[in-house]
């Protein structure tokens, strides 16, 4: 079976960084490698409760939170935001393909 996930790239406090537009969470999250590799540090940390869709066991623990800087590649105006981080995004060993798509706006 072939999914196609709501990808982009974009700048994330200054890095060029590919982004996953979640529309069913209710936080934003950001993985422990992505926001060591961009260099943010936490500015508070926040008690949450993860359960993440068809599974019965719920994830209980405090996570770091990091102020980010979100700038789309070609012109835009930039939003921050605050992301809480996470282990990993995705734990299955599933490789993108990437496709194109032109909009024209």
């Amino acid at each position: 079976m072939k999914v196609a996930l709501q990808t982009a790239l974009a700048y994330v406090s200054g890095v060029k960084i590919s982004v996953l537009f979640d529309t069913g969470s209710q936080k934003v999250f950001i993985s422990k490698k992505a926001a060591s590799k961009l260099s943010v540090g936490p500015v508070q940390s926040e008690r949450l409760c993860i359960k993440a869709f068809g599974r019965n066991e719920t994830e209980k623990e405090r996570r770091y939170v990091h102020k980010l800087t979100v700038c789309p590649m070609f012109a835009g105006k930039s939003v921050t935001i605050e992301a809480c981080e996470v282990h990993e995004i995705n734990s299955s060993n599933v490789k993108a393909k990437k496709i194109k798509i032109n909009y024209s706006i």
